[in-house]
């Protein structure tokens, strides 16, 4: 675990929250929270982590974009808060990305924003 983490941070990974999910005789599985720069930063990690290490990469999950599903404004809270990773996903920089994302294709906004759920009266 701690050589995994060494070449995350080596390749300029954040790293944040790390919840393990099974522990098992030969293996182990865990949910590692990981802040980069872009999609082809993302990309280098995964490729120096599958030549550097025995970890396997069993999923990856955009918890910004994941975050901002269905919108941010609602009554209530659509997602817990329990820690810095969760404002960083919700706020900054996590809403600059979808931002971003937004203005390059305007029909994202139903989907993060809360123009979805709302009615014009």
């Amino acid at each position: 675990m701690g050589h995994l983490l060494s070449v995350i941070g080596d390749e300029g990974g954040l790293i944040g929250n790390i919840e393990t999910q099974f522990i098992g005789r030969e293996n182990s599985v865990r949910a590692i929270a990981l802040s980069v720069y872009d999609q082809d930063h993302l990309e280098r990690i995964q490729e120096t982590i599958k030549e550097q290490t025995e970890a396997e990469v069993l999923e990856v999950k955009d918890l910004v974009f994941e975050r901002h599903e269905g919108g941010k404004i609602h009554s209530g809270r659509t997602h817990e808060l329990e820690g810095v990773d969760d404002l960083r996903y919700i706020y900054t920089p996590g809403v600059a990305r979808v931002c971003r994302a937004i203005q390059e294709q305007p029909d994202l906004a139903r989907r993060y924003t809360s123009i979805g759920n709302s009615v014009g009266i």
